[in-house]
């Protein structure tokens, strides 16, 4: 019983929040925009870009690891054996964290772009308002598309 009054209101609270953004576009002429990020982030050359830096620089890592796990293997004195582990460990570390670090910044740095892009299309187009085509069930333009163009 308590699940379907929660049910019945959680609908209803959707519904006048529907309502209200309606009225709010209709009344005060706001024109509002929808756009797919998902599908601007698949198409953009600087995200491609991005992953195949990643990927290459992963692939180095791993080879590295391979180098050094056969030299500490190949190491007979165990004392130096232990030196090189910790070493290598430390090493590993530091290029690991370079590594998340130098994609982190380059992520952010595509992810302003791409919003940058996504505001100065829609206020070019005369739209008030951008909201995630996700979460829009009806209305609103479309302008995914267009951001693609830019961004590419």
């Amino acid at each position: 019983m308590n699940n379907k009054i929660t049910l019945s209101l959680g609908a209803a609270a959707i519904l006048c929040a529907g309502i209200g953004i309606g009225c709010t576009i209709k009344c005060c002429g706001n024109k509002m925009a929808v756009v797919d990020v998902a599908t601007i982030v698949n198409k953009s050359t600087e995200v491609k870009a991005l992953k195949t830096d990643v990927e290459t620089k992963t692939q180095e890592l791993t080879l590295w690891l391979q180098g050094v796990q056969k030299e500490v293997k190949s190491e007979g004195n165990k004392e130096k054996q232990e030196a090189l582990l910790q070493r290598y460990n430390a090493e590993f570390v530091q290029k690991r964290d370079e590594l998340s670090k130098d994609y982190n910044e380059k992520l952010q740095a595509v992810d302003k772009d791409i919003n940058d892009t996504i505001i100065k299309t829609a206020k070019e187009k005369g739209y008030k308002s951008v909201i995630s085509k996700g979460v829009v069930i009806y209305g609103g333009d479309d302008i995914t598309e267009e951001v693609i163009k830019v961004i590419k």
